[in-house]
């Protein structure tokens, strides 16, 4: 008898926090089908009484960040598994550099000047930069930074409140830079030159 391999397609996915991937079990030629399916989110388990669906197609989704395994085969006995691994990414955390934290707050000051502020996101799981999907992420506020899809800059230029917010999925991380006008203090514009007595 001709042996048939199988495999998921696709063999591997990179998906936004609470978005979902639809995936297929299907031979060497191309073709689906159907299969018993171990989700490691759902079932961490991979045993013949805990699978977590049946049929050509399987969609993962999960409302917690991390590495996952999704695997299908042809019976509850696992025979002729293949396996795809999934990145569940969420936005983990945000910093600034080139400005001032306020406290504990997501405000960041700065003096109006030249250069730039950069923010920069951390993603969980983390991912290369090149890897990247182009859908995974979408920042608002700042400007985007070439080659760097993690990172947005705020011009110091211009005295304004800046809102820079990423969101990956259903999860969000924000900042608000504010690029203040410092004007210098001097004797006359305070007011407290001395006065003869």
């Amino acid at each position: 008898a001709a042996t048939i391999n199988m495999h998921l397609d696709p063999t591997t996915a990179i998906v936004a926090l609470g978005d979902s991937q639809n995936f297929a079990y299907k031979t060497a030629t191309g073709t689906e089908l159907y299969g018993f399916w171990w989700d490691s989110s759902k079932t961490p388990s991979f045993n013949s009484s805990n699978y977590s669906s049946t049929g050509k197609n399987y969609s993962f989704s999960h409302d917690t960040a991390g590495e996952y395994v999704v695997t299908a085969a042809r019976n509850s006995g696992s025979d002729k598994s293949a396996t795809a691994l999934v990145k569940n990414v969420e936005a983990a955390s945000i910093s600034v550099s080139g400005a001032t934290q306020l406290g504990d707050t997501k405000d960041w000051v700065v003096a109006k000047g030249t250069g730039n502020v950069t923010i920069t996101a951390t993603l969980n799981p983390a991912i290369a930069e090149a890897d990247i999907p182009a859908e995974l992420i979408t920042w608002t506020g700042g400007a985007a930074v070439t080659n760097h899809p993690l990172q947005r800059t705020v011009s110091k230029g211009t005295a304004a409140k800046t809102t820079v917010k990423i969101t990956c999925g259903t999860s969000s991380k924000e900042v608000d830079i504010w690029v203040i006008e410092v004007q210098s203090l001097t004797r006359a514009n305070l007011n407290t030159s001395r006065k003869p007595t």
